[in-house]
């Protein structure tokens, strides 16, 4: 769900006359009062826009007319990501086709006995349609034939929904030759399942009837265009989805104003994450892991921790450890320190690394929120925290997003200096390019990291995860190093730390850094030397731990 672009605070003038200085009453803020951001407009016919005081409007640039303080503006094209512009406030609209599919009573009825009744909208008009399941029935779900049908294989649709804690779930599922793209959303948790298609919340609205959420769907397969949509109540989400669900006849379903949207919807990267909470569970030893521990775990999909085509099939996780003092209302929000793992599954080569710092009781000495993903997939997704040239694997994309989700889930500090990362190996290479290309962190601690490494050869999955050596540089902290370092040269933000395997980067490293003047901590204790001691837990960590947080104090 997109943030709204805050406006900018306006000074109230003073005006002098004489000795009688009065202050004037500030200006009214400048901002849109219409249309909601990323709504969808209709092309060839008029829109409204409503401003809080007369002003200037543009779209993707070019004036539309003034908005005085209303405007009906008449697009002449199809455009499914514009933005709307007036005084330094923005919102994307899309321009769509004419709606090709009916209001919900003319909708085909499945295990929603009777006819619709209308209801409360969120308008304050009686427009929405309520439908109730039927007894001992399963697959509830209304469905609408589109015509004519769409001719952009991604699609979209968009409609309004009451949260019903009764029936919570809506999936929304769309046919034409392939019944595999689909995505259902917990409207109370916003929690979602879906395969190759995306769904999220782009507006809530408290009225007295309740509270309504605006969905916005997308088919993301790429394939197929569509005929038919599909709109599900359900009681539980569940992974894989399940549509056949028994009601006890009682569950209403409220819906509203259903859109087509014949383009592909400007989902914005964090839309596409998709979450399912598991509650807490407990991590068992495995492998090379002898800790056990207990953590908050969601499911996790995504196209930028694997290719949109795997997430069908492929899971991560997202593990979230709390202090045992965690206050959700706390005043001051909590920082969180990201352990960055340096393998798919973490305790099958090396041990875990949240697991040794929970070991540790790093959340209550530090008191930190401890928080890791685990990357699904092959040793092709093995994680390198870069992109794929391809775009088929962006782990930088998924860290900010796993970054959003944090922050919106948990009392969590959304500033850079509110987030730390530790990491050692390769996930220390991805820790140091993160900080300066994404300003993602604002410290990190690494530990003996491969930082002179070139492009070739094993060189544990680089090849098959960036693809090329182009790309690879441009994830490499060592080239982009100079072009990043206003990132790093404001304050201490680096630990660097090591060593066992990689002794030599750890040098060259310190002299790279000491020779353009950057500020950091240097801890170099030299262990056995490779094999066994290049691993979470063998002794480092609780000192490079202690220095990341003495940076931030």
């Amino acid at each position: 769900m997109l943030r709204s672009p805050l406006s900018p605070s306006l000074r109230p003038a003073l005006s002098a006359t004489g000795n009688n200085a009065r202050r004037r009453a500030a200006p009214a803020v400048l901002s849109f009062t219409e249309p909601s951001n990323r709504s969808i407009f209709t092309e060839g016919v008029g829109n409204t826009i409503t401003t809080t005081k007369s002003t200037v409007v543009t779209a993707d640039g070019v004036s539309i007319g003034t908005a005085d303080p209303t405007l009906l503006w008449t697009p002449t094209e199809q455009d499914f990501d514009v933005t709307l512009a007036a005084g330094g406030n923005t919102l994307t609209v899309s321009v769509a086709e004419a709606n090709r599919i009916g209001d919900f009573n003319l909708w085909t009825r499945a295990s929603f006995g009777g006819a619709p009744s209308a209801v409360a909208d969120p308008f304050g008009g009686t427009s929405a349609w309520r439908f109730t399941a039927t007894a001992a029935a399963a697959s509830h779900n209304i469905s609408r034939a589109m015509s004519p049908i769409s001719t952009v294989n991604n699609s979209g649709f968009e409609t309004w929904v009451r949260y019903n804690p009764d029936m919570p779930v809506v999936a929304i599922y769309p046919s034409n030759n392939d019944t595999s793209e689909y995505c259902a959303i917990h409207i109370g948790t916003g929690d979602k399942v879906g395969n190759f298609a995306d769904l999220c919340v782009v507006e809530t609205r408290e009225v007295a009837s309740g509270t309504w959420k605006r969905l916005q769907f997308r088919r993301g397969k790429g394939a197929f265009t569509t005929s038919t949509v599909g709109v599900y109540g359900l009681k539980t989400l569940t992974s894989p989805v399940s549509l056949s669900q028994t009601m006890d006849g009682t569950e209403t379903m409220d819906v509203f104003a259903p859109r087509s949207a014949d383009g592909v919807l400007p989902f914005t990267d964090y839309d596409q994450l998709q979450v399912l909470s598991k509650g807490t569970v407990t991590v068992p030893t495995t492998g090379n892991n002898p800790y056990a521990f207990d953590c908050q775990r969601w499911e996790s999909r995504s196209p930028f921790h694997d290719k949109r085509l795997d997430m069908n099939a492929n899971r991560g996780h997202l593990d979230v450890v709390v202090p045992d003092t965690y206050d959700a209302n706390r005043t001051k929000p909590y920082p969180v320190l990201y352990v960055l793992e340096v393998e798919n599954s973490p305790g099958t080569s090396y041990s875990d690394g949240l697991g040794y710092l929970e070991s540790l009781d790093v959340h209550n000495v530090h008191n930190v929120i401890l928080a890791r993903t685990k990357f699904p997939g092959t040793s092709a997704t093995s994680p390198w925290y870069g992109n794929k040239g391809d775009g088929t694997v962006q782990h930088n994309i998924h860290m900010a997003n796993f970054v959003r989700f944090m922050e919106d889930h948990f009392n969590a500090g959304t500033g850079r200096d509110d987030r730390l990362a530790l990491g050692f190996s390769k996930s220390g290479w991805g820790a140091m390019s993160l900080l300066l290309m994404d300003r993602l962190f604002g410290y990190i601690a690494t530990w003996d990291t491969p930082y002179s490494m070139t492009y070739g050869g094993t060189n544990y999955g680089q090849v098959s995860f960036f693809g090329s050596e182009a790309q690879f540089l441009l994830f490499n902290p060592m080239t982009i190093f100079d072009v990043n370092i206003a990132s790093v040269n404001d304050k201490p933000r680096i630990v660097l730390a090591g060593s066992a395997t990689f002794d030599t980067d750890t040098v060259a490293m310190e002299a790279f850094l000491n020779a353009r003047g950057i500020s950091h901590t240097y801890l170099r204790t030299v262990l056995g030397g490779g094999g066994a001691d290049h691993d979470w837990d063998t002794g480092w960590a609780p000192d490079v731990v202690s220095a990341l947080f003495a940076l931030r104090a």
